[in-house]
């Protein structure tokens, strides 16, 4: 891996990505419109971090930005590369099932309540097992089946 350029490689490279941002190449939009308005797109290998109090929605607007980056790795390829999400917060199941909540029509409330009839239940498994080809996306966090306790993140660590 180069660390180092010299200023003709470095203004080698800066003019080819000029061409790709005249061709309109930009990163993965969040597919909101008045924020992809506003901000610019992060391409592959940048990261976006979100901070904010508690409840705000910081989960449900990565998780949403994870699932249109994920679309962009099933239409161009995995050699695009996946999206990341790290939490310290909720399970990578509970991540997995809003997706899927958003995809089949039926509440996350409602499938852990039980409130769901043998053809939603279908339904729900059938868009789990699609997740590896649809929507591609890694966790690196705790587990509800691994019986793991959440790691200890703090500021500090």
């Amino acid at each position: 891996m180069d660390l180092v350029y010299t200023p003709s490689v470095v203004s080698e490279y800066t003019l080819e990505y000029i061409e790709k941002l005249k061709a309109g190449r930009r990163g993965i939009p969040l597919g909101i419109p008045r924020f992809d308005d506003y901000f610019v797109s992060p391409g592959p290998g940048d990261l976006v971090v979100v901070l904010g109090r508690p409840g705000m929605g910081k989960s449900s607007l990565m998780a949403h930005y994870a699932n249109e980056a994920s679309k962009a790795t099933v239409s161009l390829g995995p050699d695009v590369g996946f999206p990341v999400v790290v939490t310290a917060e909720m399970a990578v199941e509970d991540y997995s099932l809003r997706e899927t909540s958003r995809v089949v029509g039926i509440s996350t409330k409602e499938m852990k309540s039980n409130r769901v009839d043998d053809g939603g239940w279908e339904s729900i498994e059938n868009a789990v097992k699609d997740t590896p080809r649809m929507r591609p996306i890694v966790y690196i966090g705790h587990s509800i089946l691994n019986k793991r306790k959440r790691p200890p993140m703090t500021i500090g660590n």
